[in-house]
């Protein structure tokens, strides 16, 4: 999903840039030398996976619906399975006993 300037360079067809173009292009929001990029990514990959199953669900059909623009009313669906599942009551009881989530996807 492109916007703003990077979308406008993209639309006439395939763009070739080094890495500091399309990191001054909004095309990326970082760039990390070779020999840091596996240690990056495993970095990355941890701070998704630390967040609860159900909101990643929930934010990646956000960014679906957005690139279809589908469903105007605009996500109180979500919103609402959001608020109501038993992750979030888990996040809020493990915010206030100072302990780590356990997520179980629902």
């Amino acid at each position: 999903l492109l916007a703003g300037p990077a979308d406008d360079e993209c639309a006439d067809g395939v763009v070739s840039v080094d890495a500091e173009a399309a990191l001054a292009a909004g095309l990326v929001n970082e760039v990390v030398p070779g020999d840091q990029l596996e240690t990056r990514v495993g970095a990355v990959a941890e701070r998704i996976a630390s967040n609860a199953p159900l909101t990643l669900q929930i934010t990646k059909e956000s960014i679906r619906r957005l690139r279809e623009r589908t469903r105007p009313e605009g996500g109180d669906d979500l919103v609402a399975l959001a608020y109501t599942s038993a992750d979030f009551h888990e996040g809020v009881d493990a915010f206030l006993a100072k302990r780590p989530p356990v997520w179980r996807g629902r």
